[in-house]
């Protein structure tokens, strides 16, 4: 069985498993039930019911939250979907991804509001960090660098509500956005990470070691925002 893989804006968005015969559909790949002759009678009706039990197994497993094939829950979840707020201009992901999680806090604080925040920082700490920022800003927050995320707290915190920003860099840029839900099915497998985007809205990506899986992303650090 091959994985075929789909991809969004050189981004790793979903998998799905393909013919077990390469370059071939599903009727090509199941020889045994091209002829009409001897895929009828019991034949037909066993195997057309074994897809549709497995399909329906599948479909159940998927909407409790469950691999689609084996029926067992991840080894590492949480979620915690925010409202995307667009980001206005070039430079103020930050802005879009802040006013997001005060939203979410009751905050009324809008992009703007934390566009002017950044200036008057950036006056004050020409060599602040982030996370120096995100105080500034009023946030509670705990950060983590890319040697030493810890997933399981991450998906904990977002399941609590708490939400998570990761800092991304892109050739000499970078970029923020929001964790939206993690996912990992066993101890070894990698993570799923879906992410609200500011610019371009709610993608997943593939995590392994430090960096996205066939991306243009690197992750730099995470912070948990702690309300």
């Amino acid at each position: 069985m091959t994985e075929t893989f789909t991809y969004s804006y050189d981004t790793l968005m979903t998998f799905s498993y393909g013919s077990a015969i390469a370059g071939a559909g599903f009727g090509a790949g199941f020889v045994g039930f091209s002829t009409a002759t001897t895929a009828s009678g019991f034949w037909a009706g066993a195997g057309s019911g074994a897809l549709t039990g497995g399909l329906s197994f599948g479909i159940k497993a998927s909407l409790q939250g469950k691999h689609f094939f084996t029926g067992k829950r991840p080894y590492l979840f949480g979620e915690n979907y925010l409202e995307i707020l667009n980001q206005k201009g070039i430079t103020d992901c930050k802005s879009a991804v802040l006013a997001a999680f005060d939203k979410a806090n009751g905050g009324t604080r809008t992009i703007e509001d934390f566009d002017l925040l950044e200036a008057l920082f950036v006056k004050e700490n020409p060599n602040g960090s982030l996370e120096d920022f995100f105080e500034y800003c009023g946030f509670n927050v705990e950060a983590f660098n890319n040697n030493n995320v810890d997933w399981s707290n991450i998906a904990s915190e977002l399941s609590k509500g708490n939400p998570s920003s990761m800092a991304l860099r892109i050739n000499d840029g970078g970029h923020l956005v929001s964790i939206s839900k993690i996912r990992q099915w066993t101890p070894n497998s990698q993570i799923k990470i879906w992410y609200g985007d500011p610019e371009w809205g709610l993608e997943s990506i593939f995590f392994k070691n430090i960096s996205f899986y066939k991306s243009k992303y690197v992750l730099n650090n995470i912070h948990i925002f702690k309300f």
